[in-house]
């Protein structure tokens, strides 16, 4: 008869092992279950959680790549969208290379953890025997410790599991490099881009394409001796297609280049958000203004161009320049120079070449002299030159006059002095 204290504790030791072996039965948390498949609507209960997610994600990269103002994102160029991609790219590599160590990490355990098992089976049967423990339950304990270890030997014949560790990180690396490569030959122009960027890399480093890369190159090795084709590639330029589908390349329209204060800027000084600002505050823009209208909020768009476009014209004394939208904005350190050291604009001027010509004495006499041909009496002597806008918004809005003269972008030249515009009346002093 065996003694209480050892029934107490092979009874533990059984109830112990089973419960061991239970939990190894469970699923692993990366296995989904068919009911989470894709399904046949586009919308489901997860998508306001996924986009509150992806929202998080993508401004905790921009705060990490330094392009956060003001607790957003401040991304406006393609070289923003470069540095937030490779923010991602090394926020990817981190969480790959502690996968990769864990399982680098379970590979070299798991030989380790059979034998403590097996060890563990052998302790206890001992210990059953030395008591005089009943065959059927020396039997017990010997089947729940052979199902743990066939449970954990089960959990574990995966090809990502039977693949040595040094082989996965390997082929991982070499993958990595090859999306990397193909990521940073190709311009990402917006979210969408560059989350489909970081999304492809970050499929290289998931179990299941590792799986589908070890299986793609073994196989075609054994068939052609040659390395098998990743189905993992990062192509901007074409959505994936499926089956046989091909690509019409002579109908792909080009895209534009896209202008940006990095574009246009060659004196090797950075514009940030302040000093772009400044540069629009020297150019006339208000600090608020209308929705549409020209205003110094740092953003570089048509305005902002049209309005360097006179600046460059003035700054070149070329104040009646007809062709003055042909010209090509490049910043140098020179011109960067001139618009940090220019003052705020007056209470009349608008543009750039108004401030210049505001320095002119005969300026405002030649535009009066110039309206009054045209509208006679109705100009005033001496009027300043807001007095006069209403009368520069009728000529420019005249059907019946010739040239006409544009005030594009966005009617922002409407009431303003161009260099087109005054062409038409720096000769006029009388």
């Amino acid at each position: 008869m065996s003694l209480p204290i050892f029934g107490y504790f092979y009874r533990f030791l059984c109830i112990g092992v089973l419960c061991m072996a239970a939990v190894g039965c469970m699923p692993e948390d990366g296995f989904r279950r068919y009911a989470g498949a894709v399904g046949p609507d586009l919308y489901s209960k997860q998508t306001v959680a996924n986009t509150a997610l992806l929202n998080a994600y993508t401004e905790s990269i921009c705060t990490q790549a330094g392009l956060a103002s003001g607790g957003q994102c401040a991304i406006r160029t393609t070289t923003d969208w470069k540095n937030f991609v490779d923010m991602g790219l090394y926020d990817i590599d981190q969480r790959c290379d502690s996968f990769l160590d864990g399982l680098y990490y379970k590979a070299k355990t798991s030989d380790s953890i059979l034998a403590q098992v097996a060890d563990t089976g052998s302790f206890s049967a001992a210990v059953l025997d030395a008591t005089s423990s009943s065959v059927p339950s020396i039997k017990i304990v010997a089947a729940a410790f052979g199902l743990a270890e066939n449970t954990f030997r089960n959990t574990n014949k995966t090809l990502l599991e039977a693949l040595d560790a040094t082989t996965v990180k390997s082929l991982v690396f070499r993958r990595q490099h090859d999306i990397k490569q193909e990521i940073y030959g190709t311009t990402v122009w917006n979210k969408p881009q560059a989350l489909h960027a970081l999304r492809t890399y970050l499929r290289v480093c998931m179990p299941f394409a590792i799986e589908m890369e070890a299986n793609a190159v073994l196989t075609t090795a054994q068939r052609t001796d040659e390395p098998g084709k990743s189905y993992i590639t990062f192509d901007s330029n074409n959505a994936p297609l499926g089956g046989g589908a091909k690509v019409n390349e002579g109908r792909i329209r080009p895209r534009p280049p896209v202008k940006s204060w990095a574009s246009v800027n060659t004196s090797g000084i950075p514009i940030d958000l302040p000093t772009a600002k400044a540069i629009q505050k020297a150019l006339c823009f208000p600090d608020t203004a209308p929705v549409g209208k020209p205003q110094a909020n740092g953003e570089y768009g048509a305005q902002t161009e049209a309005a360097l476009k006179i600046f460059k014209a003035a700054n070149a004394r070329k104040y009646d320049l007809k062709e003055w939208r042909d010209i090509k904005v490049v910043l140098d350190t020179s011109d960067l120079g001139v618009l940090r050291d220019s003052k705020d604009c007056g209470v009349e001027q608008k543009n750039y070449l108004e401030r210049h010509l505001s320095t002119d004495s005969t300026f405002n006499k030649a535009l009066t002299v110039f309206l009054r041909k045209k509208y006679g009496a109705e100009i005033p002597d001496n009027a300043s030159l807001d007095a006069l806008r209403k009368y520069i918004v009728k000529y420019k809005t005249d059907p019946k006059v010739s040239p006409k003269i544009s005030s594009d972008p966005d009617g922002m030249f409407l009431d303003q002095i161009t260099p087109d515009f005054y062409n038409l009346f720096s000769g006029f002093s009388s």
